[in-house]
């Protein structure tokens, strides 16, 4: 059953804006689809808090745009929700994320989850400083399972799972700025970078990708990529195999 297929995730919660309030009812009707059930909502808002922080903490570059700042927040009271309220394994989505049409290879891919991750991305996009050809290359060389494959730099906050140590390691690495240490806040994803956040974790990214971002109204995808067809296309996914608005 569909409803079985995401049953391993003691907190769920999706990351939503309250400018395209029109994605809750669609990804209410997705959840529906695929048997996600109590997924908690957190909305981001426009907030002019976020500025005086922004000015105060220090960040990488792109975290200078408010929007980003603004969705990061969002995936740390996500992550630290889970991790206060004693959650094992958390699953994090975006409001533009759909789920293969085929159930029963969704719930294969979920099933297939290596037991001992600590991160695990169940959408993937390229860090832009590694070539392509590169990355296809990885994605067939570095298989931990049949559907999984072990990274250490990838990128997207669309649909991922993490569990203690990795919530732990994330929300520190977000806070650290915040409490006088050393280190910038960066996107939600660029912590995906293992090196930020533990290289002895254990991280899979899912190939092909369970859950894809899709363009949604007339809000563009979170991820800004420009072609995101064409992405998923390279690394051998059909983007018609996913759920759609």
């Amino acid at each position: 059953m569909a409803s079985e297929t995401f049953k391993r995730f003691d907190f769920k919660a999706t990351v939503n804006f309250t400018g395209y309030a029109d994605r809750a009812k669609l990804m209410d009707d997705e959840f529906l689809r695929v048997g996600l059930d109590d997924v908690y909502r957190i909305w981001n808002f426009p907030c002019p808090f976020d500025k005086v922080l922004q000015d105060r903490l220090n960040h990488v570059r792109l975290m200078g745009n408010i929007g980003f700042f603004n969705s990061v927040m969002g995936h740390y009271r996500a992550i630290k929700t889970a991790y206060c309220l004693g959650a094992q394994q958390c699953l994090v989505m975006e409001d533009d994320i759909r789920f293969l049409k085929d159930l029963n290879m969704l719930g294969d891919i979920v099933k297939d989850l290596p037991e001992d991750y600590d991160v695990a991305l169940f959408d993937v996009l390229r860090p832009q400083k590694i070539p392509l050809p590169e990355f296809v290359k990885h994605v067939k060389a570095d298989r931990a399972s049949k559907y999984w494959v072990r990274f250490t730099n990838a990128r997207s906050a669309g649909c991922y799972a993490l569990r203690r140590k990795a919530m732990q390691r994330w929300i520190d690495a977000v806070e650290s700025p915040a409490l006088g240490k050393n280190g910038k806040m960066r996107l939600a994803d660029q912590y995906f970078n293992m090196a930020h956040i533990g290289l002895d974790l254990h991280a899979y990214h899912a190939a092909p990708v369970a859950a894809r971002q899709v363009l949604v109204g007339a809000g563009k995808s979170n991820s800004g990529f420009s072609d995101l067809d064409a992405w998923y296309r390279s690394i051998g996914c059909d983007p018609c195999a996913y759920g759609s608005t």
